[in-house]
């Protein structure tokens, strides 16, 4: 082999070695995060199902549950909208 082909391929080595290592780092650094972050809340790891925490169904699946007072808010927002419009 060339001594150029050699650099070549010992520069894309290192450049690899370092993009794994610094990913493995940043994996890393996110997983103890969000278990500080879990530790500060008080929460657990795993999610409560929504039937036991009474959680409204979605109307739609796929779509997330809207708590009614959000609902309600919406539904004066689209009717100030349409009022607007009619004129």
């Amino acid at each position: 082999m060339s001594e150029l082909f050699q650099a070549g391929v010992d520069v894309t080595l290192i450049g690899l070695g370092v993009a794994f290592a610094l990913l493995t780092i940043l994996v890393g650094v996110v997983h103890a995060m969000s278990a500080i972050t879990r530790l500060f809340e008080g929460g657990s790891s795993h999610p409560v199902p929504a039937a036991a925490t009474g959680a409204a169904k979605p109307a739609i699946a796929g779509q997330r549950p809207v708590e009614s007072e959000i609902a309600g808010v919406i539904a004066a927002a689209v009717r100030m909208y349409r009022g607007r419009r009619a004129r």
